[in-house]
Order: structure tokens, then C-alpha cells, then sequence
């Protein structure tokens, strides 16, 4: 399963996640690909750790009402 995303603009900033099989049932393997003409160094950093730890609270919530 892959999502893709991107903004128009200047910056050319599009992304791409993708969600494969993990090594055993309980698992999977998340792939994450940025791109941008303009880095704005921790920043960056700091909005993909938000937005992965807001898939990892997602998922498990889900999990928790199965």
C-alpha cells in the first residue's frame, strides 16, 4: 500500500509512504521518501516525527478496538 502527497510551489515538496509486510504476521515495514528544494533542517525532522508517531497512534487504536 502506498500514499502520495505533494504542494504546488517553488519548493517542489512531494512525499511518498509506503506500507509493506514485516518479518512476521504482527509486523510491517514503513518507508518514508521526502523531497523538497528547500530543507529546513530540524524542522523537517520535527514534522516527520510528529506525523509517524500520529500512524503509530492511529494503528494502535485501531488495534485496541479489534
Amino acid at each position: 500500500m502506498s500514499l502520495e502527497w505533494g504542494a504546488p510551489g517553488p519548493h517542489g515538496y512531494r512525499g511518498r509512504l509506503h506500507v509493506a509486510a514485516g518479518d512476521d504476521d504482527g509486523h510491517c515495514r514503513l518507508s518514508v521518501e521526502l523531497h523538497t528544494e528547500r530543507v529546513e533542517g530540524q524542522r523537517v525532522d520535527e514534522g516527520l516525527t510528529e506525523a509517524l508517531e500520529g500512524i503509530k497512534f492511529a494503528v494502535e487504536a485501531a488495534e485496541a478496538r479489534r
